[in-house]
């Protein structure tokens, strides 16, 4: 018993010493870190598929129909890819637009969330296709009319693209106000 407790022992402090060598391994890398400005997370990639305007539901879904209807004007105004009867065709084709989109969006991101990220966000941009079809083709067949079959698909891609550009100048734009915010109230 006496050789057993000896090598117990010596086994113990051997685990003791790496212990203590991997606390001191992490606390280098601590220091490295601070003296490089990088944060620990920094590595990490995120993806945000299904970007949000607001945490709040019923701000997003404001800022989303406005930039949608904005959007979907602009670029019909551009390119006149759709006739209409008037304007606020465009408008509601906007509104059912981003309450259809916005209601799919929180089921999937709910329930399906491996079909979401293993599509890398491409179901989005299918569902919005087959959204603007039953729009140009069921729901507002009488007050909108594509001029081309595929006039709604390239519709879609420009909508997606510019809404890409309009999200991130958004949010870059909220992250600076917020900042300038915080700054003005520390100096007080």
């Amino acid at each position: 018993m006496d050789k057993f407790d000896k090598d117990l022992r010596k086994d113990i402090e051997d685990l003791e010493k790496l212990i203590e060598e991997v606390k001191n391994k992490q606390e280098e890398e601590k220091k490295e870190t601070k003296k490089n400005g990088k944060k620990p997370g920094d590595n990490v990639i995120r993806i945000d598929l299904a970007s949000r305007y607001s945490s709040s539901f019923v701000v997003n879904l404001i800022v989303s129909f406005l930039i949608n209807a904005i959007l979907i004007y602009a670029i019909n105004l551009v390119l006149h890819l759709a006739t209409t009867n008037n304007n606020y065709v465009l408008l509601i084709f906007a509104a059912v637009f981003t309450i259809m989109e916005e209601i799919y969006k929180a089921i999937l991101l709910k329930k399906y969330i491996k079909i979401v990220l293993y599509s890398s966000g491409l179901i989005f941009f299918l569902i919005n296709v087959v959204i603007f079809y039953l729009l140009d083709l069921y729901l507002l067949e009488d007050y909108i009319t594509f001029v081309n079959v595929l006039y709604p698909l390239f519709m879609v891609i420009l909508l997606q693209f510019s809404r890409i550009f309009v999200k991130t100048a958004y949010i870059k734009g909220v992250k600076a106000i917020t900042m300038q915010i915080i700054k003005h109230k520390n100096r007080r």
